[in-house]
């Protein structure tokens, strides 16, 4: 009764792990946003380093000019 028990719990935390893992891995792939944000990043230093102060801005703004390109 205990092997069988251990052995169920056993399975689902396998399942559990490998869900997460492929579900990890589908977001990451479909998140259009990743190869854009270093980039933006970049951006966002150099805008602040003429500025001569830290900016704030949001993910709309940092896609904006992208999109207009």
């Amino acid at each position: 009764m205990a092997k069988r028990l251990l052995q169920e719990v056993l399975i689902y935390a396998v399942s559990a792990v490998f869900s997460c893992m492929v579900l990890t891995v589908g977001l990451k792939r479909i998140e259009n946003m990743r190869e854009n944000s270093s980039p933006a990043a970049q951006r966002k230093r150099e805008i602040a380093a003429r500025l001569g102060r830290p900016i704030q801005t949001n993910s709309y703004e940092e896609f904006w000019p992208r999109a207009q390109e």
